[in-house]
C-alpha cells in the first residue's frame, strides 16, 4: 500500500490492504509510514463467506490482486470472485498480475509438492497456483469485462551466476459493468517480452525476482503473502 500512496497525487486516495496473515498485517501496522488517515490494514480472507465488515459492498474504485489468487485453492475461486465482485463500484477495476503456467518457479518445484494439477505447496506450507489465460477467462468472465488478458514472458540472463531464468507471469483488467450492462465480450492481449539482464541479483540497485526455488521457506519474499490492496480514490465514498 506505500508505494500506492507514495505515488499517487490525489490526496483523496485512501487505500484498504488485507492479508489473510494476522502476522503480514501487523508488520504494514507497525511501518512508521503507516497513516491511518490515508489507509486501513486488517485480516481479511478473500475466499471466505462475506466482504470484510470495513468495506462498505459496491465501494471500491480498484481492487489489485499481486500474486493473490495463486495462493487460493482452485476450490474457492468462485466465491473469491463473488467477493470481488461484491466490493467494486459498478464501472470500477481489478488489475491483476500472478504466476504463468511453466513459469520457471512451477518447473523447479519436487514432485512431492504437487497438490493437484498445477496446484503447489512450498516449503513453508504457503500454496501456489499456475495459471493460463483460459483459465483466467473462466474466473472473470462471467461476472467482468476482460480489458486484458496478457501474457508476460521474461528470460533473465545472469552472466556472472551463469543463470538463465525464463519467467512466465499473467497480468490483466476487468471491469465491472455499469448497472444494467452485461459482461463484455472477453479480449486476449498477448504482451510478450524479453529482457536480458546481467551482473547480480538487483536491477538498479533494487532486488530482482530471479525465485530461483519456491520449494523451500520464503517467508520474507513478498510473493509468499496473498495480500489484496483495495485503493478507494475518493470519487464517491
Amino acid at each position: 500500500m506505500f508505494p500506492l500512496l507514495i505515488e499517487s497525487k490525489n490526496p483523496k486516495l485512501f487505500v484498504y490492504a488485507c492479508d489473510f496473515s494476522s502476522t503480514a498485517v501487523e508488520v504494514v501496522k507497525s511501518n512508521p509510514a503507516y497513516d491511518p488517515t490515508r489507509g486501513k490494514a486488517f485480516v481479511w480472507d478473500l475466499a471466505g463467506d462475506n466482504i470484510p465488515p470495513e468495506v462498505e459492498p459496491e465501494s471500491m474504485d480498484v481492487l489489485v490482486l499481486i500474486f493473490v489468487l495463486s495462493a487460493l485453492h482452485p476450490d474457492k475461486w468462485d466465491q473469491a470472485m463473488d467477493n470481488l465482485y461484491k466490493l467494486l463500484k459498478p464501472g470500477g477495476l481489478i488489475v491483476f498480475r500472478d504466476y504463468g503456467r511453466y513459469d520457471m518457479a512451477q518447473l523447479r518445484f519436487k514432485k512431492n509438492r504437487l497438490i493437484s494439477e498445477n496446484f503447489y505447496v512450498r516449503g513453508d506450507g504457503t500454496r501456489v497456483y499456475f495459471f493460463d489465460s483460459d483459465e483466467i477467462v473462466r474466473l472473470f468472465g462471467p461476472r467482468f469485462t476482460i480489458e486484458q488478458n496478457g501474457v508476460d514472458r521474461r528470460l533473465i540472463v545472469n552472466r556472472l551466476r551463469k543463470v538463465k531464468m525464463y519467467r512466465v507471469w499473467l497480468q490483466g483488467k476487468f471491469r465491472k459493468p455499469l448497472a444494467g450492462q452485461s459482461p463484455g465480450v472477453p479480449s486476449t492481449i498477448t504482451v510478450t517480452t524479453v529482457d536480458t539482464i546481467e551482473g547480480e541479483d538487483t536491477i538498479d540497485g533494487r532486488p530482482m525476482d530471479v525465485a530461483l526455488s519456491l520449494d523451500n521457506n520464503s517467508l520474507g519474499s513478498p510473493e509468499a503473502s496473498s495480500g489484496m490492496a483495495t485503493p478507494d480514490l475518493g470519487s464517491s465514498a
